[in-house]
């Protein structure tokens, strides 16, 4: 599914990472040649470094040694999507709907919804939502990127998961308040897995956000599809909305 930009759920959801203030250091690699690909065109040289072309801008970059890119090459792509159809337009007080925790934010109340956890956003579906509709939002404050890496070692003697982010929890709780049924969706195994730090936090300060969880299930949420969102809505609502099928791949591999 795209947007009127033409630009997919996923690849949207990068652009938005590259504009966030302040600046993520969790971008990865591979979601911005995606997003670049489906926005211009990415040209791998013989030497294997990357000519990228949004418009009449071209830029080359060198793939980083591990999986995100570095704050340099953030700020060139700024630079690249900025003054394009595809920079993140701004609100009327002029500031960046996507500097906030949260954006598209939808009315649930008293919907079903299914929602997508990781450490560095959930995406909340309400059952009822109408096709081509984004999802809300809700995004971690993460300014040091430390979020991504949820094991701490440093006070932490038992080898345990400490609780990363109590805030982005209370955000995501009190938008899921409204809601009447919720079902959660994490990847990951065991402590390392989102959702199942959110079910945990909720069920000690958010009892009646917790008690409207019906299930926390493993998926892929990366590449989560509308058919399979219809398939979720099928089984634990008994019913499902009509959603466009044409391009609904949240992200490429």
């Amino acid at each position: 599914m795209t947007n009127e930009s033409g630009l997919n759920r996923h690849h949207a959801a990068t652009l938005a990472a590259i504009f966030e203030r302040p600046a993520r250091h969790n971008i990865r690699w591979v979601d911005v040649v995606h997003l670049v690909e489906a926005a211009g065109a990415v040209d791998e040289r013989h030497d294997g470094r990357f000519k990228f072309t949004i418009g009449s801008r071209s830029e080359v970059f060198d793939r980083p040694r591990d999986k995100d890119i570095g704050i340099e090459q953030l700020e060139d792509l700024r630079r690249m999507f900025r003054g394009t159809d595809f920079e993140p337009k701004k609100a009327e007080s002029g500031v960046s709907v996507l500097e906030h925790g949260a954006h598209n934010v939808l009315d649930i109340r008293n919907q079903p919804v299914i929602v997508t956890i990781d450490f560095h956003e959930s995406r909340i579906y309400p059952l009822s939502a109408p096709p081509h509709t984004d999802p809300e939002t809700i995004k971690a404050d993460d300014p040091r990127g430390h979020y991504h890496n949820v094991y701490h070692r440093h006070g932490n003697p038992n080898g345990t998961y400490e609780a990363d982010s109590p805030e982005y929890w209370r955000t995501l709780a009190a938008h899921l308040e409204p809601a009447s049924a919720i079902l959660l969706l994490g990847h990951g195994k065991g402590k390392a897995n989102a959702s199942h730090h959110f079910v945990v936090w909720a069920e000690k300060h958010a009892p009646a956000v917790a008690a409207k969880i019906l299930a926390d299930m493993r998926a892929d949420i990366d590449d989560i599809t509308d058919e399979q969102l219809i398939r979720l809505n099928e089984q634990f609502f008994g019913t499902a909305p009509e959603r466009d099928h044409g391009d609904d791949r949240r992200s490429a591999k």
